[in-house]
């Protein structure tokens, strides 16, 4: 009896700890872009510092990596105009920006990938889509899963806050590009929910063909 209520305790654990579905924790993802950060940065360029967030290679000895925004994209039955329900219309990704932070703040975002099942730091850049997420972070519940919802054919970023798995009941924050891209969402007051954002989105798509 023993044997099956350790066994039990272990299974409830190992699903408390999995804070993110294909079975990656943010603590996994954290782990594999602290330990490639040295390299990832000795990387930049001379002469570009300023591109990456960065004023001198003295601060990457302070560098960490930080909250990872797990990537969200768009169901592709919705561009081929097909019906989808809220529950099916976000989809997440293998794949992970998260922030390098040198004093407090966030100088650029680092990329990791699930590749074969395998974690991987498989890039670098967006200074200053990390200055502006660390603004829209600033409300938000560190507790909470953070997401980056991104429409690639209308270059438009959201940052999405969630208590779960499901994004119907998620706070959605437009950025920069996503009320430059969607005009409409000058008018709204984040954070949006879904059932809001699904038909702007929409619209948008539309008028783009």
């Amino acid at each position: 009896m023993r044997k099956i209520v350790l066994f039990v305790t272990a299974i409830i654990l190992l699903c408390s700890y999995s804070r993110t579905s294909y079975g990656q924790s943010d603590a996994a993802v954290i782990k594999t872009a602290q330990n490639d950060l040295q390299m990832m940065l000795s990387q930049i360029p001379v002469g570009q510092l300023e591109g990456f967030g960065f004023t001198s290679r003295s601060e990457f000895t302070s560098a960490v990596t930080g909250k990872p925004y797990r990537i969200l994209t768009l169901n592709s039955d919705i561009y081929k105009g097909m019906q989808v329900d809220d529950e099916r219309a976000i989809v997440a990704q293998d794949q992970w920006r998260l922030p390098v932070i040198v004093n407090g703040n966030h100088r650029l975002l680092l990329t990791v990938a699930s590749q074969n099942g395998t974690l991987q730091t498989v890039g670098m850049g967006g200074a200053v889509l990390a200055s502006e997420l660390q603004k829209k972070i600033a409300n938000a519940d560190p507790s909470h899963q953070f997401y980056l919802f991104r429409l690639y054919s209308l270059e438009a970023d959201f940052f999405v806050e969630a208590t779960d798995g499901s994004f119907t009941n998620a706070n959605f924050i437009p950025l920069y590009s996503a009320t430059m891209a969607m005009p409409m969402l000058n008018e709204m007051h984040p954070p949006l929910t879904l059932s809001q954002l699904l038909p702007i989105i929409k619209d948008a798509l539309k008028n783009q063909q």
